[in-house]
């Protein structure tokens, strides 16, 4: 019973100190070292603040990381290359057909030339 008694006035005591460095850190203004971060880009946090969506001030700081990484978006190799159009999704044709841009109508699949590496099964 003894042991029970003094790991409570141990908790107890541990509890005390956090709420009173709360209590102080929040009067003083505390201010973080991590308030002033700065991004990989280099920007300062208020540069970054500017470029921010109205909507996002209503969410809480879990929330926000969690939009921030479904945000991310990734482009393919074929939008790499400089005067180069990519193929419009809806032709069924690939990125890496040669002026697929340039061509009319739909791929056609099951039409393909004699290519080495078919060895014309598909022909």
């Amino acid at each position: 019973m003894a042991m029970g008694g003094r790991m409570g006035a141990v908790l107890l005591v541990v509890l005390a100190f956090l709420l009173v460095q709360c209590v102080v850190r929040t009067e003083a203004g505390y201010d973080s070292s991590m308030a002033e971060f700065t991004s990989p880009s280099g920007l300062s946090q208020e540069d970054l603040s500017a470029w921010e969506d109205p909507e996002d001030e209503f969410l809480d700081e879990p929330t926000r990381r969690l939009l921030a990484v479904r945000r991310r978006s990734y482009i393919s190799y074929g939008a790499l290359n400089g005067n180069r159009a990519p193929c419009p999704s809806r032709s069924g044709r690939s990125y890496y057909t040669p002026n697929c841009a340039n061509q009319n109508g739909r791929a056609q699949p099951y039409r393909r030339g004699c290519y080495q590496i078919t060895r014309c099964a598909r022909g």
